[in-house]
């Protein structure tokens, strides 16, 4: 019930459906990725922030779908750099680059990531469904983690997702309420 009452919930459990809209056809017959969908929604049922569940959706979503990002260093050389540097996730390759191999400037097909929110998308691929609520992100590793999704969404799925567009204002109208956070 909850789900239709609150605004930032619907428009969560509203971008999970269009995902699965989008990836399955009808007949497709798939426990994992509907044991998934139920856990989103009730997760956004319960209350927990619908940011934070699509994040988990996805990464998880996209694992199931042969997706899976690469995360554990640069898809080229292979390094994970340990000075902080921030990545830069590459959509048509699946994973990241580091700076020295990255040889284009960060722009609308690659995404600029933070190691904290590297981490963080690393524990939650590797958690089963049941623990990733134990994750916490911050503001901004959330920003970036859904950025990174989107991007790469489209780029998979090769179309515009509605949902994204009504999840972003969602996202700033809390932001906005928020000005301590």
């Amino acid at each position: 019930m909850s789900l239709r009452e609150h605004y930032d919930r619907y428009v969560g459990a509203a971008m999970a459906c269009e995902l699965i809209y989008y990836w399955l056809r009808d007949y497709d017959a798939d426990s994992n990725i509907f044991d998934l969908l139920l856990w989103t929604l009730q997760s956004i049922d319960n209350g927990n922030s619908p940011q934070t569940v699509q994040i988990f959706f996805q990464i998880k979503l996209y694992t199931l779908l042969g997706y899976k990002l690469h995360l554990s260093g640069c898809i080229r050389c292979g390094i994970a750099e340990k000075d902080g540097k921030p990545y830069v996730f590459h959509p048509a390759r699946h994973g990241l680059l580091c700076r020295k191999c990255s040889s284009t400037p960060v722009s609308r097909e690659t995404v600029k990531l933070a190691m904290n929110t590297i981490k963080l998308l690393q524990h939650a691929q590797g958690l089963p469904i049941d623990k990733l609520m134990r994750l916490r992100f911050s503001d901004s590793s959330t920003r970036e983690a859904l950025h990174l999704f989107k991007v790469y969404g489209q780029y998979l799925l090769q179309r515009e997702i509605k949902a994204w567009g009504f999840l972003e204002k969602s996202c700033s109208k809390r932001e906005n309420s928020n000005p301590d956070r």
